[in-house]
C-alpha cells in the first residue's frame, strides 16, 4: 500500500476486505471505499462495484480518442495487445495491464489516462 492511496474494501467469497480497513489506514491509506461503516476515514456507497463504474465512466466520458473495448471468452489479453500496438501511432495507449478485467479493475484502468493519451483498450471480462 502506497502512501495517499484509496483502499477498495471488496467483499469476497471467502473474506471481507473491509476487515482490513484499519490496517491498511495505518499503514497509508488515506481512506476506505467501503459498503459498511468502518472506524476511520472513509467513502461510503451501496455499491463498491458501482461506484467504480461511475469512476471510470466520468473519466470515459472526457475522453476524446478512439477506445476499443475487448471482451470474449478466450484470447483476450493477446488481442488487446495486437490492438495496442496498432493504435501506438497515434500516440499514448492506454491499456489494461495484463489481464485485469474484472468488474473491479476496468473501471480502475481510466485512472492512469493522461495527457498524452491518444487512446484506449481496455480488456473486460465477459460476466
Amino acid at each position: 500500500m502506497r502512501d495517499g492511496s484509496l483502499f477498495i474494501a471488496i467483499v469476497g467469497a471467502r473474506v471481507d476486505g473491509h476487515k482490513f480497513a484499519a490496517d491498511v489506514l495505518k499503514s497509508g491509506a488515506v481512506a476506505v471505499l467501503a459498503e459498511k461503516t468502518i472506524d476511520g476515514p472513509h467513502v461510503l456507497v451501496d455499491s463498491v462495484v458501482d461506484a467504480l463504474a461511475a469512476y471510470g465512466l466520468s473519466i470515459r466520458r472526457g475522453f476524446k480518442g478512439p477506445v476499443i473495448g475487448i471482451t470474449g471468452s478466450a484470447g483476450k489479453t493477446s488481442t488487446k495487445e495486437f490492438a495496442a500496438a496498432a493504435l501506438a501511432p497515434l500516440g499514448g495507449v492506454l491499456k489494461s495491464h495484463g489481464n485485469r478485467n474484472t468488474e473491479y479493475t476496468s473501471p480502475l484502468t481510466w485512472s492512469e489516462a493522461t495527457p498524452s493519451t491518444a487512446s484506449a483498450v481496455i480488456e473486460m471480462a465477459m460476466r
